[in-house]
């Protein structure tokens, strides 16, 4: 299995604008689908994922669409989405960077915060946690309805921790391999 990463940094800058000089980019995308994805779509179709991308029902899965009719259409954003904000979350409180109104900079010098910075910073971080958690139910609630297209689907990893994910307790951060802290 080739643990190949579906999002790009222009995916990100798609969801909000971030630096340029980002040089971890790669590291934080696998952390969100090694964390993130995978424990949330299960281990079965995320080796599908990785090993068939050009597969039409992953494609589905990854890009999202429409499905339902009139007062029932529901609008899926896609698992790709759910990685986005999970990388704008993961990189919000782990990275030597700043969220800024104008996008994510990096700061080197200790005394270039602005007064302003950091409350904008933590409550951009709580927005992208926020979204991450709309768009993890999404995806089970696709995954829920269309339970017949993916067979490969039996729930969230066993690798998971237990709780409510994004959605409800907080969200899962890795620590060791396979195991998950809770953060609030």
């Amino acid at each position: 299995m080739d643990d190949r990463i579906i999002i790009k940094i222009e995916d990100v800058r798609e969801k909000h604008p971030v630096s340029t000089e980002i040089q971890s980019f790669d590291a934080w995308a696998r952390e969100a689908q090694m964390g993130y994805v995978q424990p949330l779509i299960g281990d079965a179709l995320y080796k599908k994922l990785m090993d068939s991308p050009a597969d039409a029902l992953i494609t589905k899965l990854v890009e999202g669409g429409t499905y339902g009719t009139g007062d029932n259409l529901v609008i899926y954003r896609g698992l790709r989405a759910y990685a986005c904000y999970i990388w704008l979350y993961l990189y919000s409180i782990h990275a030597s960077a700043k969220l800024t109104p104008i996008g994510t900079m990096a700061y080197t010098d200790p005394d270039s915060e602005h007064a302003g910075a950091a409350k904008a910073g933590k409550a951009l971080t709580e927005h992208f946690k926020a979204i991450a958690g709309k768009l993890e139910a999404s995806v089970e609630a696709f995954l829920a309805k269309h339970a017949g297209e993916y067979p490969e689907y039996r729930g969230r990893s066993k690798t998971a921790a237990v709780g409510e994910g994004v959605t409800g307790a907080g969200l899962y951060i890795t620590g060791t391999a396979n195991r998950y802290n809770r953060i609030r």
